[in-house]
C-alpha cells in the first residue's frame, strides 16, 4: 500500500508527514491504496528518501545512497518491487555516504574529500538481508588525488587504500575478509564489472583485464 493523502482537519491534506493543532478530540484518517504492478506503458512511482545523494542502484532494485548526512539502504519486498524498507545504516559505518550496492546487498561507504579517502564495505548477512557486518577498507589517508570507488558483484572494491590506488578483494565471493593488491596503473580506476575488468584513467582510458576472474594480475589496453 502507499500512502494518498488524510482525511479530517488539515490544512495540507497531502503532506507527509502532517501536524494537527488539537484543541479538542479531533479525527484524522490516513488513506492508502494498494500498489499493484503497473500496467505496460505505464509507470509507478515510489518516493524513499528525501533530500538523497549518490544513489546506486542494484538488479534487485535494492537502493543505497545518502540522505539527511546519513547512508541508507532501501531494500524492495520482492525482487524489482515498488514497495519496500528503509534501513539507517549509520550505525554501521562513520562515513557519511552510501555510494554502491551490488546485487549480492553489500553496501560500499565511502568519504573522499581533498586529499583525502575513506571506505568501507557492508555486507548482509544473507543476500538482500538489512542486518550485516561492515570491513574497513581504507582508512582517511593522505594521498596524491580524489579517488572513485567501485563495487562489482564479487565484492571487489576498486579504490585509493590507503594511499596508493588498488584493488580490495575477498578471500571468497561476497566474503567480508580480503586482500589489498596496489598497483599504481589503477590510478583513476572508476568503473568494474563482475569478471574484474575495470576502466582507469580518465583522460587517456585503459581497460585492465584480469588473467583469470576477479583475479589481481593482467593486462591493461588501450582504449
Amino acid at each position: 500500500y502507499r500512502f494518498v493523502n488524510w482525511s479530517g482537519p488539515i490544512t495540507t491534506t497531502s503532506a507527509n508527514p502532517t501536524f494537527v493543532v488539537m484543541s479538542f478530540s479531533e479525527t484524522v484518517t490516513a488513506n492508502f491504496e494498494p500498489v499493484t504492478n503497473p500496467v505496460t506503458g505505464t509507470w509507478s512511482v515510489m518516493q524513499i528518501a528525501t533530500n538523497a545523494t549518490g544513489l546506486g542502484i542494484n538488479s534487485y532494485g535494492e537502493i543505497a545512497g545518502q540522505g539527511g548526512g546519513s547512508p541508507f539502504l532501501w531494500v524492495p519486498v520482492a525482487a524489482n518491487s515498488v514497495a519496500g524498507t528503509l534501513t539507517n545504516l549509520s550505525g554501521s559505518t562513520t562515513l557519511p555516504a552510501a555510494v554502491a550496492v551490488n546485487d549480492y546487498g553489500q553496501v560500499l561507504f565511502s568519504e573522499v574529500s581533498y586529499q583525502m579517502t575513506a571506505a568501507s564495505l557492508w555486507t548482509p548477512t544473507v543476500a538482500q538481508g538489512t542486518v550485516g557486518t561492515t570491513t574497513v577498507i581504507s582508512t582517511a589517508y593522505q594521498c596524491c588525488s580524489l579517488a572513485t570507488d567501485t563495487l562489482n558483484n564479487f565484492g571487489q572494491v576498486g579504490a585509493y587504500i590507503n594511499g596508493s590506488p588498488a584493488i580490495w578483494t575477498p578471500a571468497v565471493a561476497n566474503g567480508t575478509t580480503g586482500t589489498v593488491t596496489p598497483n599504481a596503473q589503477l590510478q583513476g580506476l572508476t568503473a568494474m564489472n563482475g569478471f574484474g575488468q575495470a576502466i582507469v584513467n580518465g583522460n587517456a582510458p585503459l581497460l585492465f583485464t584480469p588473467l583469470t576472474s576477479n583475479g589481481t594480475v593482467g593486462t591493461f589496453t588501450a582504449i
